[in-house]
């Protein structure tokens, strides 16, 4: 870690950076403070969990999509299942939307 601190440090001041790194006013309390939630992202991160969104994300621009407007208008069935499937991954995404805003609390005075 020191030497690639050191290198980050040279390549700085050799291109005539006028910032130099300095140390947070941060305490490890502040920090530990959100360890909890930084857990449940973790946990809730897994290999499955990423083929799910990449699936919404295929689905929404599939259901977007200007070249399969007219094919959804034939087979207006394949667009409903499309779209119920759609519901259902949102509304598994909605089970760790309270990790969005940050309590009170939790945030240092400094």
């Amino acid at each position: 870690e020191q030497d690639m601190l050191a290198r980050i440090l040279g390549s700085q001041s050799s291109e005539g950076a006028v910032s130099e790194l300095k140390p947070l006013p941060m305490q490890i309390a502040d920090a530990e403070r959100f360890r909890y939630r930084v857990e449940d992202q973790t946990h809730g991160l897994t290999k499955k969990a990423v083929l799910r969104y990449l699936a919404r994300e295929l689905q929404m621009e599939a259901l977007n999509s200007e070249k399969l407007q007219e094919y959804f208008e034939e087979n207006p069935e394949d667009k409903k299942a499309l779209q119920r499937a759609q519901r259902q991954l949102r509304e598994r995404a909605s089970a760790i939307r309270h990790l969005q805003a940050v309590p009170s609390y939790l945030v240092p005075e400094s």
